[in-house]
């Protein structure tokens, strides 16, 4: 079970529960698959964690990923 403090900030937040959080989300996402099939441009992922959903973009896909999340863990 993950405990949150409170008075800790969001960045001490996800710290304490990214290894966790980590191995618990380490496939892609089917939805997000399915969103990036066919598309162009370029896409945001704020909270990316690790980045998995780098592993399956489709071939197809055109365009930047960018991948911001507050933990470096």
């Amino acid at each position: 079970k993950i405990m949150v403090n409170h008075s800790q900030s969001q960045v001490e937040i996800w710290n304490s529960i990214a290894p966790e959080w980590h191995g618990f989300k380490t496939n892609p996402s089917q939805h997000v698959n399915e969103f990036l099939e066919n598309k162009n441009g370029n896409v945001l992922n704020h909270g990316s964690g690790s980045g998995r959903h780098l592993i399956s973009i489709p071939k197809d896909f055109k365009g930047k990923l960018f991948l911001v999340d507050f933990s470096k863990q």
